[in-house]
């Protein structure tokens, strides 16, 4: 961040394993709760990177679409939001196209919002390796440490360079 010239001090994080869009996580947080506590510290926010969705996918079509929905209108205002697209290790699941769908919809209604598509970005680099080196072996879901670099890149490009046009799966 401090490279990219943004403040560290201009930048609120919240993450923790399990994070659904609107269900209270681990901490007894939900993301709504998270939303206001950024605005408490921050005030103005010209940008919101929400990475949520995964934890969603089970669930139904109307499930996902109010949990979007509750999410959006808790961020409300005018601020640009940027939501990291779904993916899985292989090829994508049903469930990421599906729900990536549904949210690039939200977003196109919304306006002032970009889906950024971290499925052909990681699949761009990776190239179909197998073992590769962004998946752990373990699951189809999280990422090696050098995969995690590699999403931390990306976020910090969506806010540098704002997200690029790809063509793809949309997972």
């Amino acid at each position: 961040l401090i490279a990219a010239g943004i403040p560290p001090r201009n930048v609120y994080l919240w993450g923790v394993g399990g994070k659904r869009i609107t269900v209270a996580d681990l901490t007894g947080k939900t993301s709504a709760q998270n939303v206001q506590d950024a605005k408490n510290v921050l005030t103005t926010i010209d940008t919101w990177i929400v990475a949520l969705g995964t934890n969603d996918r089970p669930q139904n079509d109307a499930t996902v679409n109010t949990a979007i929905d509750t999410l959006l209108s808790s961020i409300g205002g005018t601020a640009k939001v940027i939501w990291i697209g779904l993916t899985s290790k292989g090829s994508a699941s049903a469930d990421d196209i599906r729900v990536n769908g549904l949210i690039q919809a939200k977003l196109t209604a919304r306006g002032n919002a970009e889906f950024a598509d971290w499925d052909a970005y990681i699949r761009a680099l990776d190239g179909g390796a197998n073992p590769s080196p962004y998946w752990l072996t373990t699951d189809t879901t999280h990422m090696t440490t050098q995969g995690y670099e590699e999403r931390a890149d990306f976020y910090l490009a969506q806010l540098v360079d704002g997200p690029a046009p790809v063509t793809g799966t949309g997972a």
